[in-house]
């Protein structure tokens, strides 16, 4: 069954540009609006090695890819400047973005409405590095980067969180304060404790662990750290 438009534009947004100014806001825009994204740096708009392609089958029927770029293609300095990382055996943070090797051919091809749709991305000898579908745009200018419709209306396909060590040091940190404090409020009460009253500050002491530290550690931070807000 092929798919339409909007899908493809909800799976990925795959630009093909310079680096410029254009690039940096359309990329910037799709980012914020929690979809996917994959870059492609060319030295300049005209590069030779980016063509264009119209297959008998993507006329016929339209096709769905996912390859994206191997962790040992590194990643192009302008996706640096998106915070992105390599990929790794578990991960992928930030988006996908390389820069075009000497030696590597990128092709786009056109789906069944015209519009591209695919892109291939070649060594010298043919072989099949990169092979990405979705919304393809060659050389934004600052007119499209700023009214390009980026927004995923599938909410299925919008990009995932991973792992953050951002919010597993704060935990770590907020838990260790408050457990110093928590046991200094114990032993000062403890040692004030007189025989035959009730030690109401034991059951005081949980419920603000709990509140203060139980809820938010246990439920918040915890999905946070696992999960990730990116």
């Amino acid at each position: 069954m092929a798919l339409d438009d909007q899908r493809f534009k909800d799976h990925c947004l795959i630009v093909v540009g310079a680096g410029g100014k254009a690039d940096e806001v359309l990329c910037q825009r799709r980012l914020q609006a929690g979809g996917r994204l994959a870059h492609f740096l060319m030295r300049c708009p005209e590069d030779p090695r980016v063509t264009f392609s119209i297959t008998d089958d993507g006329l016929q029927h339209d096709f769905f890819t996912w390859q994206p770029p191997k962790g040992t293609m590194g990643i192009s300095s302008f996706a640096a400047k998106l915070q992105a990382k390599p990929r790794t055996f578990w991960t992928k943070n930030g988006p996908d973005g390389i820069e075009l090797g000497e030696t590597h051919c990128l092709t786009v091809r056109y789906g069944t409405t015209g519009t591209p749709r695919h892109v291939t991305v070649t060594d010298e000898k043919g072989n099949i590095l990169v092979e990405m579908s979705g919304q393809v745009v060659v050389d934004p200018d600052m007119y499209t980067a700023e009214t390009l419709q980026v927004d995923v209306h599938n909410t299925e396909l919008n990009a995932f969180g991973s792992f953050s060590w951002r919010f597993v040091t704060l935990a770590v940190i907020f838990q260790l304060l408050w457990q110093i404090g928590k046991i200094s409020l114990s032993i000062n009460f403890e040692m004030a404790a007189t025989s035959g009253r009730v030690p109401w500050f034991r059951n005081l002491l949980a419920a603000l662990n709990w509140c203060l530290t139980g809820n938010i550690i246990c439920i918040e931070m915890t999905a946070f750290a696992l999960t990730g807000t990116r």
